[in-house]
C-alpha cells in the first residue's frame, strides 16, 4: 500500500490521566484534532491581522480607544502564537 503525500494519515492522540494512582488512557478522535487545528489557525490569523492593524493606527485613533503608542507597538510586535 502506498501513502498519499498530499493527504497524510492523521492518527488519534492518546491522553493519559492518573486519578488516585490509577492510570487511564483515552483517545481523542481525529475529527476533534482537525477541529482544534482549524480553530487554532483561525485564532492565529485573527491575532496576526489585528496586531498588524493596531500597529498602523495613528495617535488620534489610539487615543480614541484608550491605548498608548508604546502599548500598541508592544502588542503589534508579538508573534501570532503569543497571547
Amino acid at each position: 500500500m502506498t501513502t498519499n503525500p498530499i493527504a497524510p494519515t492523521i492518527t488519534p492522540s492518546i491522553t493519559e490521566t492518573t486519578i488516585g494512582g490509577v492510570t487511564r488512557y483515552s483517545y481523542v478522535p481525529v475529527d476533534s484534532l482537525v477541529a482544534n487545528l482549524c480553530a487554532m489557525t483561525k485564532v492565529w490569523n485573527l491575532r496576526s491581522t489585528t496586531r498588524r492593524h493596531l500597529g498602523q493606527l495613528d495617535d488620534r485613533c489610539l487615543r480614541d480607544i484608550g491605548i498608548e503608542r508604546m502599548d500598541a507597538m508592544k502588542e503589534a510586535g508579538k508573534w501570532f502564537w503569543q497571547e
